[in-house]
């Protein structure tokens, strides 16, 4: 099952009526998160206020205990800053879709040499595609003017402002 997918069977499990669906923050995160370190996601890190970008990836999940860890920031410079600029924003793309978090680096070590971080396991995690196919945005200046005819012989006319496999 794809992201989207496993988000909306999630969203199905909610009890509450489908105009009021509330789906529990922490499991939503957590189901992203994992995907993001079940996919090996390349990560997209900053460091404080500073927008120098570092690479890195997630190498362990711990919910149940607040954290999560993260492998170095290189080159070197990146794991130094990372000791006196604790907070991180995150982004990282799976399958098409962009994702962010941030969260604060708790402690940092490393092992056989190589540096890893443990961040304080998110808040939240910024998801914006929640649709079953990615969706392609059109540049708002190259709209495409669309014209076709219903089913009752009417005609409607309009703007594609995004594009999917299985429509727009």
């Amino acid at each position: 099952m794809d992201l989207a997918g496993e988000f909306h069977a999630l969203v199905r499990r909610a009890s509450a009526p489908p105009e009021r669906l509330v789906v529990d923050p922490r499991e939503a995160r957590h189901l992203l998160l994992k995907r993001i370190f079940d996919a090996h996601c390349l990560l997209d890190v900053r460091l404080g206020d500073d927008d120098t970008p570092y690479q890195s990836a997630i190498i362990e999940l711990v919910p149940e205990q607040g954290y999560l860890v993260m492998d170095a920031l290189p080159p070197a410079s990146g794991n130094a800053l990372a000791t006196t600029l604790p907070t991180v924003r995150v982004r990282a793309r799976l399958s098409g879709v962009e994702l962010r978090f941030a969260s604060r680096i708790q402690s940092s070590g490393s092992e056989s040499g190589l540096a890893y971080f443990m961040l304080r396991y998110p808040d939240s995690v910024e998801y914006p595609q929640r649709r079953r196919e990615y969706r392609v945005m059109v540049p708002l200046d190259r709209g495409l003017p669309v014209r076709f005819q219903t089913a009752n012989g009417g005609w409607v006319r309009g703007e594609i402002r995004d594009l999917s496999p299985n429509g727009f």
